[in-house]
Formats: structure tokens, sequence, C-alpha cells
């Protein structure tokens, strides 16, 4: 048996670790939100790992999106086992964790665009822990919750730092706060003992609280950031449709970016938006979303995949960068995507100047969206869309490209006719 450190459980967490008692009744969602360094991923793996040593769970590990066990829990799960002393008492394999005393085993899932073929691994979870649960779109959690609760004192468990206050989940759980339902805590780095953390962390810290005070407050003690409205998009104007209609033409539109996403960074999003055009009503329609991040081989093969799961109806538009290697890698995607119909073009006008075009057939009402997971995220990236090169604008570039691309057959048939 290797060593073994002491159980130290910080006094925010305590109820977690609480069974039922005469006194205390265990709530169905233990929720804590915050800032970083909060050692929240820590706790609740430790909550887990004893509660499947000591009788028989299901234990669904959940976050929004999952490409590979890397991005799941799975680590910090068998870590703890091994501080723990556990290793004997479980079986660890690629794709679970699995107690050899109780039989309880812990799986790992992604939501979003998955949780359809999730949702019945989450049927008998006893409990379900959504990681990073601060991307989870309301969507999702509406599909997830009415599933679990079908299990009799199921609990779901969350863990999330915090974003903008209209997140999903931080509104549904923390501005919604219900204290007959939910265990609900806000946890910093300021919760830990100082020798738990290490001093580079903390040099960080005091470097944003020096430098840029909101994202100190944010990044380290958990306060919302403000959601930002443009002006430029009125998105409560869109209308949310179960399916798109027939007789669309489609054109999806590419936002590229090179950018695994690094602990600690925020870098840009890969984005393949799908919009129809119908010529009966004169209608737009957002059908669907690809968004991810990813390094340049991977941003290829989700480019490949999306074009031969969208066939020959949906035209490919992908931006040209004016540079001698944009040119080069445009002509190599081109390549790969033989077969399918593809154009591409260099970017016109300012982000703002195209954004327009689209925000005036959305701001009349002009515009539906098929129901979907990543409707939450649209939404929220056209209401905070002003033109800042800050700004996130990834979703709003890949929709504009995609809109102007189905204007084209348009203003061609006009200019024959005069």
């Amino acid at each position: 048996m290797s060593e073994t450190t002491p159980l130290w459980i910080p006094e925010k967490f305590i109820s977690l670790f609480t069974p039922n008692s005469d006194t205390y009744k265990r709530k169905r969602f233990f929720v804590r939100y915050g800032g970083r360094s909060g050692f929240k991923s820590w706790q609740f793996a430790t909550a887990a790992i004893l509660r499947m040593h000591t009788g028989k769970e299901l234990v669904v590990c959940a976050r929004e999106t999952l490409k590979t066990l890397a991005d799941s829990v799975h680590s910090v799960l068998v870590g703890r086992i091994e501080s723990l002393g556990l290793q004997p008492y479980f079986e660890i394999t690629d794709n679970e964790i699995r107690s050899k005393i109780t039989g309880s085993k812990a799986i790992f899932k992604g939501l979003g665009l998955r949780i359809k073929e999730s949702i019945k691994s989450l049927e008998g979870a006893t409990i379900t822990w959504v990681e990073e649960a601060d991307d989870v779109s309301a969507y999702s959690w509406s599909i997830l919750i009415p599933t679990v609760v079908r299990t009799p004192n199921a609990e779901i468990w969350v863990s999330m730092n915090v974003g903008l206050e209209t997140d999903a989940s931080y509104v549904k759980f923390v501005t919604n706060y219900d204290p007959q339902r939910m265990d609900c805590d806000k946890v910093t780095i300021f919760d830990m003992p100082r020798h738990l953390v290490p001093d580079g962390v903390w040099e960080e810290m005091e470097a944003d609280k020096k430098n840029d005070y909101d994202a100190y407050l944010n990044t380290w003690e958990g306060f919302p950031l403000k959601a930002k409205d443009g002006g430029v998009f009125r998105p409560e104007k869109i209308n949310i449709i179960p399916a798109a209609p027939a007789g669309c033409r489609y054109a999806r539109g590419w936002d590229m970016a090179a950018s695994a996403l690094v602990k600690g960074k925020d870098p840009d999003w890969t984005v393949g938006l799908k919009m129809g055009y119908n010529p009966a009503t004169e209608r737009y329609v957002i059908a669907d979303v690809i968004r991810f991040r990813g390094r340049p081989e991977e941003v290829e093969q989700q480019l490949i995949t999306t074009a031969n799961n969208d066939g020959l109806e949906v035209l490919q538009d992908l931006p040209t960068d004016p540079g001698s290697a944009g040119i080069f890698a445009v002509q190599n995607f081109i390549k790969k995507l033989a077969g399918f119909r593809v154009v591409t073009s260099l970017e016109t006008g300012s982000k703002l100047t195209r954004g327009e075009v689209l925000a005036a057939q959305t701001n009349i009402g002009n515009v539906d969206m098929v129901l979907a997971p990543w409707n939450d995220v649209v939404l929220q990236e056209f209401k905070s869309f002003n033109g800042d090169k800050k700004q996130k604008d990834d979703i709003v570039d890949a929709a504009s490209r995609a809109f102007a691309r189905l204007r084209v057959p348009q203003e061609m048939k006009k200019l024959k006719i005069f």
C-alpha cells in the first residue's frame, strides 16, 4: 500500500461528506462554485471515491464536452484513490473505475451534442457529478435533471468556476438558489490553507489583483462577469423552432482557429455554423453549430467530418487569410474536401459591418433557430456582440459568412433582371 495522506475536508465541503440522519437531510443538489484554486474537483472526487468504497453507487461523471478521457475527471479520481491508499480495492480501466468491494462504478459521459446518446447512461445513476458546469447549457440541464431524479435519492453534484452572470448554470443554481433542494456555497482560494496552494498561484493572483482588478474578482474571488449588451443584435427576436423547414438551401460558414484549450488560457473557438434560407417564406434559419477548440490537425479532421455529415446539399464556406500561409492552409483544406461543395473568400469590411448585415434580418424577427444544446452560447454571443476585438465573436463571424453566402444567388438574380 502506498503512503497515505490525512483526509482533510474544508468547512464548506463538510455537508457533502455528511450522511443522512435524524438531524440532517441531504439535498438533491450539491453545488460548489467560485474562483480558481478552490480545490472543488479534489473534494468532489474524494467524496465520490469514499461513497463508492462504502456503498453501492453508480457515479456518472459528466461535462458538457467530452472528446477524450483526458478531458474528464478520470485522472482526478485515480489520484484520490492513490492518496487514500485504496488502490487494492479498485479496478481502474480506460473508461471506468470499479470498486472490487461494493461493485460501485464510475463512468464518464459528455453532454451537449451527445446528451441524447448519454441519456441512457444517466438512468439509474445515484450520483451525477457535473464538472466544469459553467459550460453546461440550459438545454443539457433540461434533459439531465428529469432523467436523473427518476432514481430514488439520486444526487446531482455541481462543480464550476464562474463566468457570466447569465450563464445557464449560474442562473439555475446561484441566482435561482432554492434552499429546500440545493446545498450551494461559494468556494475560493481563501477557503484553502495557505500551505496547500503553490506559491506561483498566489503570485499570479496578486498580479491580477494589481493589473486587472475586474479579472481578479472573477478569476480568484468568483464574482460573475456582467453580461454586456452589445446593442447590435436583438437575440430575443430569434424564434426557436423544433426542426428546420423543408425546402431550404444551406451554407455552413466557418471561422477558423487552431488553438487547443490550455489551462488558464481562453483561446478562440473554431466555429462552423450551418444556416438555411427558405425561398418560400424568405426566412433564414440557424440549423446547426459546430464549436470547438483544437490543434490544427483536429480542426482539419472536424472540417472533413462535418462536410461528410452535411453532404452535398450544404455549401462549405471557408475564410482565406491574405498571407501566403493562409492561402496555403485553405488550399490544403480544399484538397481534403475533394468531392464536396467548397468556396473560399477573403473577409471584407469590419467585423461590425459584417455582423450588422445579419443583425438587420435578426432584429425584424426574420431569423429562426433550431432547438439544440448550442442555443444558449449563440444567443449570448449575439447579445454581447459590438465589434470589439477583445470579445469572443467566432459565432457571429461564422454566421455572417454563412448569411453572406446565402445572399449571393439572390443578388446575382437581381443583377440579371436589370
